[in-house]
Order: structure tokens, then sequence, then C-alpha cells
């Protein structure tokens, strides 16, 4: 496949980035995608590689579960918990996570746990010793949720008191610097008010990223009896207003699937549709873009098989977007394998680096990070300039009046395009494939490789 991308490397370095400000997630499995050695752990692990994902332009990591997993649960999977306070010997132990949080913050980076706050593994010491924390049916027994856990009943408001007890625990033993909220739509909003504010007075700058499941008005209308009371019961609004950050795109990672699967047509009409309805959001450039993570690897496999030609394109994409992204372990060099939930079984082998990927995911990164997020509005640098059903070309202008261009062919057929737009006239270079300068004056027509994408910098 055929794509160009600009480095442009004497502009990297008057790039500013606000200390705790986040641009992209590198999402790490720990205890599965690290081997076990003898000597060393996988936090431990991770620890020595953190100067080699920073370097490709991470700001910060998000580890998977890390708590004790319940064995007697049957399926092993990580998000059994079974202690929300305490370490997984087989992710390591206190001193490997103190060092990990120390050398993250020594690069600049954050370190966002995952935090499961609606239901504990079904064989743990708090369903024996606090059976009211959960629904029980009628002799008293927790009522199994969809994933076979004990769900908490949040009309107790003792449970609202413990689960604040674990959001702070791990942020005044370890220093971690935010929290991936597991199905944030399966917790009532008034908790997430409360928690949020109380945790930023423990540490003001702690982030949090919610994600949310695919049918998330229905999660929530089944933990908060107010749901149905609100007029606007739109769930990232309202994850937003209780203090999120960030929300996971599961929109826009829809179309991406039905673009691969072909269940759609004019896929930049409804990419750009979704952005623009995301922009109406109170807070801007708060969506999460992703094309793959650990729920998807699983379902699909890895990203570069699931959407083969059209992997590298979509990446790109994410990239330029408003809002930050997420990666996942593996993905920046062609993860070729499923990695699943299960605890026990076989680690992750290694595997032959595609280093022309490896390469893209550092230039994109470093792309995105010369046009800082617009704190006014998603769209207010983001322009459309091509009405095309199938070819997205878009400008972003940073506040130092850089445009870059862009161009995007969603579809797996050639396209020829024509451009003719006054703000678009100049000269643009691209570096990376060491072209010569494109000159584009009144009407400008390219012809396009099927998944074909470019970037290119006006002088």
């Amino acid at each position: 496949m055929k794509y160009l991308v600009l480095v442009f490397f004497f502009f990297f370095a008057s790039v500013t980035q606000a200390q705790n400000h986040v641009y992209s997630i590198y999402e790490v499995f720990t205890q599965r995608y690290r081997p076990i050695l003898k000597n060393k752990s996988p936090l431990a692990l991770l620890t020595d590689e953190l100067e080699a994902i920073r370097s490709l332009g991470f700001d910060a990591i998000r580890l998977l579960p890390i708590t004790p997993v319940s064995q007697k649960d049957g399926w092993a999977s990580v998000y059994k918990q079974s202690n929300m306070m305490a370490l997984s010997q087989n992710a390591g132990n206190h001193t490997d996570l103190i060092k990990l949080v120390k050398k993250a913050h020594q690069l600049k980076m954050k370190v966002i746990l995952e935090w499961i706050g609606h239901n504990m593994a079904m064989h743990s010491a708090l369903v024996e010793s606090s059976p009211k924390f959960f629904l029980n049916d009628k002799e008293g027994k927790p009522i199994p949720n969809v994933w076979g856990g004990a769900q908490f009943d949040f009309s107790n408001e003792k449970v609202h008191d413990y689960l604040l007890k674990t959001l702070k625990y791990w942020i005044e033993t370890y220093d971690i610097d935010g929290y991936r909220c597991d199905v944030a739509t399966l917790v009532p909003q008034r908790f997430w008010e409360k928690a949020i504010s109380e945790v930023r007075r423990l540490k003001p700058e702690t982030t949090f990223l919610a994600e949310i499941d695919n049918d998330p008005e229905s999660s929530w209308s089944q933990v908060d009896p107010e749901y149905e009371k609100l007029p606007n019961k739109d769930p990232t609004e309202r994850l937003l207003k209780a203090g999120f950050n960030w929300v996971y795109d599961r929109k826009l990672q829809k179309v991406f699937i039905a673009l691969k699967e072909k269940k759609i047509k004019q896929g930049a009409d409804a990419i750009w549709e979704e952005l623009e309805r995301q922009s109406k959001y109170s807070v801007p450039n708060a969506m999460m873009h992703f094309t793959s993570n650990h729920d998807y690897n699983p379902g699909q496999g890895p990203s570069t098989t699931f959407f083969g030609p059209a992997n590298a394109t979509l990446a790109a994409l994410v990239h330029f977007l408003p809002g930050i992204t997420l990666t996942y372990n593996g993905q920046e060099f062609g993860l070729n394998r499923i990695i699943s939930h299960d605890e026990i079984g076989e680690k992750v082998l290694e595997q032959k680096k595609d280093e022309s990927l490896l390469f893209l995911y550092k230039t994109l990164l470093k792309v995105k990070k010369l046009f800082p997020i617009n704190k006014k509005s998603s769209l207010t640098s983001l322009k459309r300039h091509l009405d095309h059903p199938d070819v997205l070309v878009m400008t972003k202008t940073s506040e130092k009046n850089q445009t870059l261009l862009t161009f995007f062919n969603l579809s797996d057929k050639e396209q020829t395009i024509a451009i003719n737009d006054p703000f678009l006239n100049g000269i643009y270079t691209s570096v990376l494939t060491k072209s010569k300068s494109i000159k584009i004056e009144g009407q400008k027509e390219f012809k396009l490789n099927p998944w074909e994408f470019g970037f290119l910098l006006k002088n």
C-alpha cells in the first residue's frame, strides 16, 4: 500500500507540551504480554521498556488489571478481581510498581491504572465479609452479572465509601496518575461526581478515562434510578460533566469496522458527520480514538490482519483527529497474534517487528504534537475541503498558523480527486518520501491508490 507521511525534524524541537497533558496512551496487558522471567516480573520488564515506549512519543501507559484474580470463578480473566487494593503476584510486587511509576514520572509520562468499580469476583473476601455490598437474590446470594461477577449495590452508601477508598489507595500508595474506568456506565453518575472531586482534592491532576459499552444507555438505566429523569441522557456528555477527561470513541470505531466489512458506503461522510456530532460536547477534544484494544484483539484478531490494507490508513486517521489516541501494545510494530484475557496460559512470543509501521507510528505521534489540542472546540482548527463520499481531505491549523493538509482514501478502489479551494493555495513539502515540493494553485488533481493517505505541510 502506498502512503505519504511527513517528518519535519526541524519543527519537533520546538514542540511545547503541558507537563500533565496527554496526547497518546500506550495500553499494556502486563501479565500476558511480557513473559515472567526468573528474576524479573512483568512490571519490572515494562519499567525496562519505558524509555523505548516514550521515545516513540507516547505520553502515558495504561495498565490492564494488575489486581489479584480469583481462580475459583472458572474463567481466569484478569477482570475477575478478588481484591481492589492489592497487587497480583503475577504482575509484580510493591517495589516493582513503585519503580515503574517513578521511572515514568522521570520520563514525564503518566501511569493510568485499570479500575473496575461495578463488580467483584464471586469468590472474594469482600463478597464473604460484606454481602450487603452486592445485589443478592432471595436467599442472600450474589446475583451474577453478565461476566459472572458479583455486582455492587449502589443503593448502599457504604459501597460508595469503599470504592472511593480504593481510588485513593493507589494514589496514596503508588502515586499513580489516573484511572481507566471499566464500563463507567455501570456506575451511577452521582458516585462519579463525588469520587472524581474527592480524588482530585488528593491529587488535582488525576486523569479519568471512561470506557462505555456498546449499549451505554441500557447499562446506566440499570444502576442509576435518576437516569430516566434527566433531560440529557447522552452517556458521553454525562460522563464529561461528572469530571471525566476522556471517553472511549465507540461510535467512530463502529464506522471503521463497517468500512472494513463493506457494510457502509460513503465512509468519508460518515466519519465527518460523527466528528461534527462530537464537536457539540461541552468538553472539546475529549474523545479517545483507537483502532484496536484489549477487547477487540481477542474477538477480531490483531489490527494488521483484521483491517488488512486499511490498517495504516486508519491508524493515521485517528492520530490526525481531535482528541487523544490509544495504541494497544504491539500495534505499533505489527502484532500478529491474539492476546486473550486469561491470566493463565501461554505468554505472547517475541516476533519480528515491522520497522516501517514502527516508524509510521513514531511519525504520527510527532506530527500530532505539532498541532496542540485546541481547548475551545474540537473543530475550531479542523476543516473539510472536499465533498467526496470516499475521500476525506482536511486541514488542521496550529496556533502558530502552521497548516497540515491531509487526505485519506477510505476505500479499496482507486480515486481521482480535484480540489479547488483558495485556502489551500501554497507550497507543500513531503519530507519522508523525498518528493519535490507540491504546489497547489487553483484546481489540483490527485490520483489516490486504494487506502492511500498523505500528510502535507504548508511551507
